[in-house]
């Protein structure tokens, strides 16, 4: 989550700072991502209380984004948006891997999510099936969230750019 306390822009620089970067880059590269997820550079001295649920997302995936990993964990990163929101998240999540050279990994109960995926993995009952799973020893009450909306598919972008050798912190 957002720390409350603190702005828009310090939330989105908190990992840079932390890193070492200095404060001239960390805001420029804020200003920028804040941009590309769609903000208003307004919207940059506000504080989350002030921001709707999608733009409070936003704000988290650029943290996320600006220190340029190899690889981007999302956990849920859309379960709480209206049906616009969570599209231009994923948007915005397929542009980093597209534009930025990065891999997306992340865990939804929506197939609506997952269809933007390259690649997809169900689980459930203590497996993990292809993206066309079939469950022969598997209740209906306990099978993955392709059939019930429980569960989680854990999916992903990859990108050409990264390999397991290289995910690091740039």
């Amino acid at each position: 989550g957002l720390f409350p306390h603190r702005t828009v822009e310090r939330n989105v620089m908190t990992v840079p700072l932390l890193l070492g970067w200095d404060r001239t880059r960390a805001r420029a590269r804020a200003t920028e991502l804040l941009e590309m997820v769609g903000l208003d550079p307004a919207m940059a001295k506000r504080y989350p209380s002030q921001l709707s649920g999608g733009q409070q997302q936003r704000v988290a995936i650029a943290r996320a984004l600006l220190p340029r990993p190899d690889v981007v964990f999302a956990d849920e990163p859309t379960g709480n948006l209206d049906s616009h929101s969570t599209e231009q998240v994923l948007e915005i999540l397929r542009r980093s891997v597209d534009d930025l050279g990065q891999s997306v990994v992340m865990v939804t109960h929506e197939p609506e999510a997952a269809a933007w995926a390259d690649g997809r993995h169900t689980a459930g009952c203590g497996r993990t099936w292809s993206a066309t799973p079939i469950w022969p020893n598997c209740t209906r009450s306990r099978a993955p969230a392709a059939a019930t909306g429980r569960g989680a598919a854990a999916w992903g972008w990859r990108s050409r750019a990264a390999s397991p050798k290289r995910w690091r912190w740039r």
